[in-house]
């Protein structure tokens, strides 16, 4: 008769697995993040689990817990339209006059890609695409999350002093991912992206003229550039 209990070497492993993946996850903040480097000499237990499993710290993805502060400031928003005919108005009045970025994600013949198209004043003026790898390895939603960092990367390289830029999307969870401040699959990414966006207004801001403003005291300030994330219900 079995008990289905495994023998105590395996047991005895796959706690020392666990425990020393739990340890490499540990954030920058923690007591024990510096410990992770390896030693010369008097080697200790953490590091002897080292030694015997078969990944390093540094392969062992790290995650916070929290993304940024309960209420951070900042200059992206984001946008759902509720129907199909909504979104398209939308694109429409927005379409000739602001920078536009269309991003679409998805797997073709087992081999999963992302795409951006940048249009400037309703003139298509840049395209980029990247295959991730196959669709065993990487899902579609991911895809959608690089189609942002390509969108973000064209924005870059054709600054203007165009006070809006609009990505927009076909996926409503990469959106709602977005707005998270919590754990969640593919955070990398979506940390990623906000790194990426950030940076972006930053070097607008840095390379935006001063303009004078209408007030009695003529004060010189800078124009401000948001990016609204739209979730658009078609293809255009």
């Amino acid at each position: 008769m079995h008990a289905i209990i495994k023998p105590i070497s395996l047991q005895l492993r796959e706690a020392e697995l666990k425990t020393y993946a739990r340890f490499c996850t540990r954030p920058d903040n923690h007591p024990l993040y510096k410990a992770k480097r390896s030693v010369q000499r008097h080697n200790t237990s953490l590091h002897l689990l080292e030694t015997a499993s078969n990944f390093k710290a540094g392969d062992i993805e790290t995650i916070a817990s929290t993304r940024a502060p309960p209420s951070p400031a900042t200059r992206h928003t984001y946008r759902i339209a509720e129907t199909k005919e909504g979104s398209i108005e939308w694109d429409n009045e927005n379409f000739n006059r602001d920078t536009m970025i269309y991003t679409d994600g998805s797997c073709y013949k087992d081999r999963v890609g992302a795409s951006a198209v940048l249009y400037t004043n309703g003139t298509k003026t840049a395209t980029l695409k990247y295959q991730l790898g196959t669709a065993q390895e990487h899902a579609i939603f991911e895809a959608e999350l690089a189609d942002i960092i390509l969108g973000t990367y064209l924005a870059s390289q054709h600054l203007d002093t165009r006070t809006s830029i609009n990505f927009s999307i076909d996926n409503q969870a990469t959106i709602l991912s977005m707005q998270k401040n919590t754990r969640q699959p593919a955070q990398h990414m979506v940390d990623e992206i906000h790194r990426c966006t950030n940076g972006l207004l930053q070097q607008i801001d840095e390379e935006r003229p001063q303009e004078i403003t209408a007030d009695s005291n003529l004060q010189r300030t800078k124009k401000t550039t948001t990016i609204q994330t739209h979730g658009y219900q078609s293809h255009r």
